[in-house]
């Protein structure tokens, strides 16, 4: 484990520094309710055409540092429950708000229907179990947010953005988190 710690870290270390060697440009904004002005609290906003993504805070606001090389891209931001919206970067890059509007999505019917045998019923979850889990070790990436707030006012903002080692469900071997 501590070998797997070091190599992480490493890695860390030299794509930070890669990065580092490019020029960044701040895109800075504010995602809202078209109709109530209020701010949406993680909204997702990306570059196009790139995995890179960031959030909204608990006011709507976000920051999202890309290359200056992709100055003339396109931001899109999306919320469930509202249309996204596109945004050309030629349009600045300093206090863009964003103005999402509510929408509705037409959902399929579900049927719920009352299992004749319960017995049966648990042995056929048993028999699918192997459909629903993964059969390979997988990789996944996910954020992390925790915001600590003393009256009404942020004293404390934690973000990462985690790997996840995921092994396959019938070994004994544990997930690695990095």
């Amino acid at each position: 484990m501590r070998k797997y710690i070091y190599k992480s870290l490493l890695a860390i270390l030299v794509c930070g520094s890669v990065y580092a060697q490019e020029p960044l440009v701040e895109i800075t904004g504010k995602v809202v309710d078209s109709k109530t002005n209020q701010g949406l609290i993680s909204a997702v906003i990306n570059l196009e055409d790139s995995n890179l993504t960031t959030i909204s805070n608990g006011e709507g606001d976000f920051s999202l540092k890309i290359p200056e090389a992709k100055v003339n891209g396109t931001i899109t931001a999306s919320f469930i429950g509202y249309k996204s919206k596109s945004i050309a970067l030629s349009s600045g890059f300093k206090n863009i708000k964003i103005k999402l509007q509510p929408t509705s999505v037409q959902l399929k019917g579900v049927t719920v229907q009352i299992p004749k045998n319960a017995k049966e019923l648990v042995a056929q979850v048993f028999r699918l179990r192997a459909d629903n889990y993964v059969d390979r070790p997988t990789l996944m990436t996910a954020f992390y947010r925790e915001t600590i707030k003393k009256r009404k006012r942020n004293v404390s903002l934690t973000e990462a953005v985690v790997d996840i080692y995921k092994q396959p469900y019938f070994t004994k071997q544990r997930d690695i988190v990095a």
